[in-house]
């Protein structure tokens, strides 16, 4: 961006990384991966708070779509250790059809949460990096101009 250059890498890198944590979930979607991917979204999500200045209404649907996003991939996340801490319980108990059942039905909830994670990812990735960071810029430039003409508008 003009004169925000560091601002400019900065949102570069945190848009590539958080498309690459995407990719290699949706391909991978190891508690490790899937977790990863939630924290460079979350990244994304303070620098969108932060940019919101320049264009509100865009920027505030992106800033909502990636707290859904981070949303899904937080409650993935917790179901994840639940998981987790239920089969080890399980080696203590001798409620295995309960315990099963139990664990089926996380399964089958981190399933939707993942489809709906990679859904609506595949909406806020869908740029290459450059591409953002260059529209980013436009709105950058746009902003700049209207607090030169009017500053307490454009605020």
């Amino acid at each position: 961006m003009h004169n925000g250059g560091g601002l400019c890498q900065g949102l570069r890198q945190v848009f590539k990384q958080g498309r690459a944590g995407f990719a290699t979930a949706g391909k991978q979607p190891s508690i490790e991966n899937l977790h990863e991917w939630r924290k460079q979204v979350k990244y994304f999500l303070y620098q969108t708070h932060v940019l919101k200045p320049l264009w509100p209404k865009v920027m505030e649907e992106v800033e909502d779509e990636l707290k859904t996003l981070s949303g899904y991939l937080s409650d993935d996340h917790d179901l994840a250790i639940l998981r987790e801490r239920v089969l080890e319980q399980s080696k203590r108990s001798d409620d295995g059809a309960e315990i099963e059942a139990l664990v089926a039905l996380i399964d089958q909830r981190r399933g939707e949460l993942q489809v709906k994670a990679n859904l609506l990812g595949a909406r806020i990735y869908a740029e290459k990096p450059g591409a953002f960071v260059g529209r980013t810029e436009h709105y950058w430039q746009a902003w700049r101009s209207e607090v030169k003409v009017d500053p307490i508008a454009a605020s």
